[in-house]
């Protein structure tokens, strides 16, 4: 009878386990649901943010199965790396998610990754292949009534004829692709439609129509907020000036364009921008600008374009090799040559032996480079890490002092506080005055008042909970006593972190930036909602802080929570990350390796 009852006791844990896990995959699944419905807005408004949450959907769907999550994440990470110019990484993610999709025989997903490969070849000038996706995807389109997509596959074909001068086939396209976004209230494809069609008609010289329909574009885009579509808008204007010889106007588009682009880390663009003012310049007859703004362009294209640089160096090689070949050629038809052959194959041994000297320098002006910028390196990290091991010793002994002064609070302090507390108590149980048994209580209440505040004196210095059981309990403790008192709506998200420990430092440390966080909101950010998330991903820690207050208007600066955040964080090797959030507010990202 006792091993049944065991069993019986067994099984019924074993099934209530089993249905308390079910909630925790379904609150998982709902959030990785939210962060690609989501993906969508954050496209040219913060892309760096886009891919820090790409990059957790997809390791979250890999570990699940969730194969059509996996698929859309590559998609959107292609479509986050392309506005950071990394062009190698963005197509690479393309066809990871068109592999998925077709796997998963999702025809509007492969519609969609189909179209933004026609964008990506059509940007590398390879139109034969940018058409054949974006017929791919009218196609499917077509046949499954996906408007959305169709609508952008006829826009993208009408940008692939109009860019190799096809203007006629163009324009049919294009009004085509806007009465559908249209129809279907895409207000972020209708802004884009307007705005080509604008180009168009500022091709055409036909000025007013075409900034009619840019100025409706604009209109949109500025509702919706879609500060991509703006700054294209505004280089249509800055180059519609240019074309039209108004330099002064165009200028100040471009520089406009500039600050857009860089707000929004739109590095093509920006690099554009200062190609087109450096044109501007020299066509005013002002070089000495024209000349500062080809430098920046320059720099900023280096940046951009690694490989341009790679191909540059393989042709100097491929020169060299070339050079080598034809002295070999002509010293094996010396013998055979007269006076003036022989003069010729000198010059040519001349002229090889100065572009080899030309090529041996300027290898070694790069190794020569490469060195001192190496060396550099290792000078600052040695400055950084004494930094770090000064600041380390200081917040080690400040902690070190808090425990020392939170134990002898609590065990000290607070335990004859109690024990005062109930011998009041039992005194004033036996006196029969009742003027004095009341004086009595009062005492007592404020004893009891004052053992509170040691408590709570204690708990700040150093939450016992912390220590004893780790940073979900502390930051659950944290969050409830902070808020109860105030208006503000708070939730806390924990995932592969539960009844897990990490370092003492790295769970103090975490747990005093997230007290500095919470202390800024409450007393700056005039939120309604605070949101928390912590979890544990790829060997990291990761805590996720949002509210939907007036936002941060400025975290480069000194102040002095700031200044504490970053230096606690670089104490464990982490980083802080500030964005504004969808919600209008903060979004902070607080990441730390474990190991």
């Amino acid at each position: 009878m006792k091993k049944l009852s065991l069993l019986l006791s067994f099984l019924l844990m074993t099934s209530t386990f089993s249905k308390a896990q079910q909630p925790d995959s379904l609150s998982i699944k709902q959030n990785i649901d939210s962060i690609i419905v989501h993906g969508q807005e954050l496209i040219g408004k913060s892309t760096q943010l886009l891919l820090n949450r790409m990059n957790y959907a997809l390791e979250t769907s890999k570990k699940y199965g969730w194969k059509n999550h996996e698929a859309e994440a590559y998609m959107y990470l292609g479509m986050g790396n392309y506005y950071l110019a990394d062009f190698p990484k963005a197509l690479e993610n393309y066809y990871k998610s068109l592999e998925l999709f077709e796997e998963l025989k999702y025809d509007q997903g492969v519609a969609q990754v189909s179209n933004e490969l026609g964008v990506f070849y059509s940007k590398q000038e390879d139109y034969e292949k940018s058409l054949k996706f974006y017929k791919k995807a009218q196609e499917i389109a077509s046949k499954n009534n996906f408007n959305k997509e169709l609508a952008i596959s006829l826009s993208n074909q009408a940008m692939s004829y109009f860019k190799r001068g096809m203007y006629n086939e163009s324009l049919p396209l294009m009004h085509k692709a806007l009465e559908i976004k249209t129809a279907i209230n895409d207000s972020i494809g209708m802004g884009y439609e307007l705005k080509r069609i604008a180009t168009y008609h500022f091709v055409k010289e036909n000025y007013p129509e075409g900034l009619e329909y840019l100025n409706r574009s604009t209109a949109i885009r500025t509702k919706i907020g879609d500060k991509n579509g703006i700054a294209i808008n505004t280089v249509t204007i800055a180059e519609m000036y240019q074309g039209r010889g108004q330099y002064e106007k165009a200028i100040r588009y471009f520089k406009e364009t500039y600050k857009q682009a860089k707000e929004i880390a739109y590095a093509d663009l920006a690099q554009y921008t200062l190609e087109m003012m450096k044109q501007c310049y020299a066509a005013l007859g002002n070089y000495k600008l024209a000349y500062e703004y080809q430098v920046q362009a320059r720099d900023m294209a280096d940046s951009i374009f690694n490989e341009q640089k790679s191909k540059a160096v393989l042709e100097l090689e491929t020169k060299y090799e070339t050079a080598k070949k034809e002295q070999l050629l002509a010293e094996q038809e010396l013998s055979l040559a007269n006076k003036e052959t022989e003069l010729k194959a000198k010059q040519s041994q001349v002229i090889g032996l100065v572009g080899g000297i030309i090529i041996l320098v300027l290898f070694g002006l790069i190794f020569y480079n490469a060195y001192k910028n190496r060396q550099d390196q290792k000078m600052q990290l040695a400055i950084l890490e004494e930094k770090e091991r000064g600041f380390e010793s200081v917040i080690q002994a400040t902690e070190e002092e808090r425990k020392r002064i939170s134990k002898d609070l609590h065990d000290g302090i607070g335990q004859q506080l109690s024990a005062l507390k109930m011998g009041l108590q039992t005194i004033s149980g036996n006196i029969k005055d009742q003027d004095q048994k009341e004086g009595l209580l009062r005492i007592t209440e404020q004893f009891s008042k004052s053992a509170e505040e040691v408590r709570q004196i204690s708990h700040q210095m150093m939450p016992r909970t912390l220590l004893e059981n780790g940073l979900v309990e502390a930051i659950e403790d944290l969050l409830k006593n902070s808020f109860q008192f105030s208006e503000m709506e708070y939730t806390f998200e924990h995932h592969n972190v539960e009844n897990e420990r990490f370092e003492e430092r790295i769970e103090i440390s975490l747990y005093r930036v997230l007290q500095e966080l919470i202390h800024n909101i409450i007393k700056h950010s005039g939120a309604s909602e605070v949101s928390v998330q912590l979890l544990k991903n790829k060997g990291k820690l990761l805590l996720f802080v949002e509210d939907n207050g007036i936002g941060m208007k400025n975290t480069s600066g000194g102040g002095h929570g700031l200044v504490n955040i970053t230096s606690r964080l670089d104490m464990v090797k982490g980083s802080v990350n500030y964005e504004p959030s969808p919600a209008s507010g903060t979004s902070v990202t607080v990441t730390v390796p474990v190991a």
